[in-house]
């Protein structure tokens, strides 16, 4: 775990401003690829160098996805709300962990830990093909918008939505 902490710390800066660059989307997508191939090496050996590629690739989807997140969320949520879209947000991300730490818990108990990272590999594999079926609107990063701006249009008129895509609450946001 220090080696999974110590890349995830290294790579967080550099992702986080790749996030500013380039699609969420597709850095997500990215982020649960380099999951998968972790998840995949620490079920297919147990021999200590290859657990340490595993768990550095594990660091890897952390520096690059955790940050994303945050800023999905702050791109998405009102000015006033942010607040609460984060506290949501980490009350759902919190009851998923929880949810998720028991499967794995029995799966570890009942097969053993490779059938713990290939079911893992297997849920992200499954969130992954989702990410692709998503329309683009449901992506939003800081990225200019002129070329959407009736979308944006659309949404200021929705004042009453928690996740308003409104100017007027945090500027210009991106649809990609």
């Amino acid at each position: 775990m220090v080696v999974m902490n110590i890349i995830y710390s290294l790579s967080a800066y550099p992702f986080g401003k790749l996030s500013d660059r380039m699609s969420h989307r597709y850095l997500l997508m990215l982020g649960l690829i380099i999951l998968i191939a972790a998840d995949l090496i620490l079920a297919s050996n147990s021999h200590p160098f290859v657990v340490l590629i595993g768990v550095a690739l594990w660091g890897i989807h952390l520096g690059m996805t955790q940050g994303l997140l945050a800023a999905m969320v702050a791109n998405t949520a009102p000015a006033d709300l942010r607040g609460t879209a984060y506290g949501f947000f980490n009350l759902i991300c919190g009851l998923g962990m929880l949810f998720a730490s028991v499967i794995a818990g029995l799966l570890w108990d009942q097969y053993g830990a490779s059938a713990t990272f290939y079911a893992g590999a297997t849920f992200c594999t499954i969130t992954l093909a989702c990410l692709f079926k998503l329309p683009g609107k449901f992506f939003l990063n800081n990225i200019n918008i002129k070329q959407h701006d009736h979308l944006t249009k659309k949404y200021d008129s929705t004042k009453t939505h928690l996740f308003s895509w409104s100017n007027h609450h945090y500027g210009n946001p991106g649809f990609l």
